[in-house]
């Protein structure tokens, strides 16, 4: 997302960027609660409290190493730590509203529309960065250049190959996945549908023009894997493991 020329600055820019947000978000908070024009009293309090908040979170990002990740690669555990620093830094500053007691007039749904919107905001922000980065790429959810390539199993291990396919570079194209699993068929994963079972190969393999099989169920057993070994053999088309 940022030209090469400013990669050097990427953490002061992601830095100053949470440092905007942060607040801005609390704001919103605010104006959620009380309405737009917000009442001058609760103006006040969002004047004496947002500093604590601000440094909370930002010592609460930096120690979940929120400034450190590339969004262009975002993935679930990032958006597992946003989750914890924003759940921690809500806690603390909740913890400092009552030590200085300015909790008891203050609204306490305030807090968990900052929370949710934390949440929503920086994590929408790291997706956000990664959808553009993908959209630039030319990846809609499959690769449009590549052997044409037909995975064996609709689990963990194939998500994280088509995830490894989507960045490029392997020369393979995931046309589709096939599963022993019918309550999997018809739906997709990252893009890419379950056309059918392994009974399909030959099917499948005719009409989509597969040159390659891939077969991804590292929790198979012996047997399994032997049938399907033996399933991509009769398919006369090149396979891995």
């Amino acid at each position: 997302m940022l030209p090469d020329a400013l990669l050097q600055f990427r953490r002061p820019i992601v830095l100053t960027l949470h440092l905007a947000l942060i607040p801005l978000g609390y704001l919103a908070a605010f104006a959620l609660r009380l309405d737009i024009p917000i009442p001058e009293n609760y103006l006040t309090m969002f004047g004496a409290t947002v500093f604590y908040l601000v440094a909370i979170r930002l010592v609460s990002f930096a120690l979940f190493g929120l400034y450190s990740g590339w969004w262009r690669h975002v993935g679930m555990q990032d958006l597992a730590d946003l989750l914890k620093a924003v759940t921690l830094s809500s806690a603390a500053f909740l913890g400092v509203l009552f030590l200085s007691g300015q909790l008891i007039a203050f609204p306490r749904s305030i807090l968990v529309l900052d929370w949710l919107i934390a949440i929503f905001l920086f994590g929408g922000i790291r997706f956000a960065v990664r959808g553009v980065r993908e959209k630039r790429s030319g990846w809609s959810g499959v690769e449009r250049r590549g052997t044409p390539t037909l995975l064996v199993g609709a689990g963990e291990a194939a998500e994280r190959l088509i995830r490894q396919l989507r960045h490029g570079g392997s020369g393979l194209r995931a046309i589709g996945l096939v599963d022993d699993d019918e309550a999997k068929h018809g739906m997709r994963l990252h893009g890419v549908p379950v056309l059918g079972s392994t009974e399909d190969l030959e099917r499948i393999i005719s009409r989509y023009g597969i040159e390659l099989l891939v077969i991804a169920i590292p929790s198979a057993t012996r047997e399994q894997m032997q049938r399907i070994i033996n399933c991509c053999v009769e398919t006369k088309v090149e396979f891995k493991i």
